[in-house]
């Protein structure tokens, strides 16, 4: 009998190649893109700044000193101080602290949990179940989002807030009330209520095209459960598509955030926002008198919205099938 061995190096070749997966080798193709790695040290270190702002902050967010209002950059306050004399380089880092709650909070469950739980229901159910979440969808995506998230904001601030003043004397909910939980609360249940819409759109519209494949009817032929069919056949092929989506939403949340903190309706003082930050240094004197109020978080919220958006192209170009 003869037997045909294959070379050393060409086994370890193919095994190699077998080995490699989609998401090694899309990862392996986004370090090769510079802008992409400048986004993702810079998105990096954005958030570790956040998670451990209280050991970072050399001073805390609401410490004043009047003595020192609007006292320029030193050895002891690197970013100045602004007008009530509190550090603002300490606000600053406790300012990524909350667009980091926000943003992840608001990415799992209105990027990930509500639209990926609709959309594959909507899309492998169909039904009254599908009529329902498109109808739900198709009003909540026909007004103005900005407006819509205005409305709910300022409607359901002042009922939160009776609510929540008796647990400000709690020991541990309490605390949390006082840093602001209450407007992040918020916030998060804004922003979740409405972004899923897109997301569901998307993933409702891979899921039906893979529907109606071979494998999954072979699934539903063998007797397959509505899960099992999901977890093993559908979402593992879109799983693509929620990076995506998680991607985009995280820095759409933090500019809406931010937005909203401008505008009066997001997080209140004495809790640091990038929005409010911005606001209180927008003034042409005042920008003109110490343009570091505003350059100094300016520049850190452009830069970590451009880096979503530059990480959210090349995710789009290494994992989107029909731009690889």
């Amino acid at each position: 009998m003869t037997t045909i061995s294959l070379p050393v190096e060409a086994g370890e070749q193919a095994e190699g190649r077998r080995s490699r997966s989609p998401w090694r080798l899309a990862l392996r193709s986004l370090l090769k893109r510079k802008l992409a790695v400048f986004a993702i040290c810079y998105i990096a270190i954005f958030y570790l700044v956040g998670i451990f702002a209280p050991v970072i902050a050399p001073y805390g967010f609401a410490d004043q000193n009047l003595h020192l209002s609007y006292a320029g950059p030193s050895r002891q306050h690197p970013f100045g101080n602004d007008v009530d004399g509190r550090d603002v380089l300490s606000r600053v880092i406790w300012a990524t602290r909350t667009t980091e709650i926000v943003t992840v909070a608001t990415a799992i469950a209105g990027g990930f949990v509500i639209p990926v739980l609709l959309g594959l229901l909507a899309g492998y159910r169909r039904g009254w179940l599908d009529s329902l979440i498109n109808r739900v969808g198709e009003a909540l995506g026909s007004l103005p989002s900005l407006l819509l998230m205005i409305l709910i904001t300022a409607t359901l601030r002042p009922r939160m807030d009776s609510i929540v003043s008796h647990y400000y004397t709690a020991p541990i909910i309490g605390d949390a009330l006082k840093a602001g939980g209450a407007d992040l609360a918020l916030l998060f249940i804004v922003l979740s209520l409405i972004g899923w819409v897109g997301g569901e759109r998307l993933i409702r519209a891979q899921v039906l095209a893979i529907r109606s494949s071979e494998y999954v009817q072979a699934a539903e032929v063998m007797g397959a459960s509505t899960w099992r069919i999901i977890a093993r056949h559908i979402f593992p092929n879109i799983a693509w598509l929620v990076v995506l989506g998680i991607a985009g939403t995280l820095g759409g949340v933090a500019l809406t955030e931010i937005g909203l903190t401008f505008l009066g309706l997001g997080v209140r003082p004495p809790t640091p926002s990038f929005g409010a930050m911005i606001y209180d240094a927008s003034g042409v004197r005042q920008a003109a008198a110490h343009p570091n109020l505003l350059l100094i978080p300016g520049t850190i919220t452009v830069l970590f919205l451009l880096s979503w958006i530059l990480l959210g192209n090349a995710l789009n170009d290494v994992l989107n099938p029909r731009t690889r």
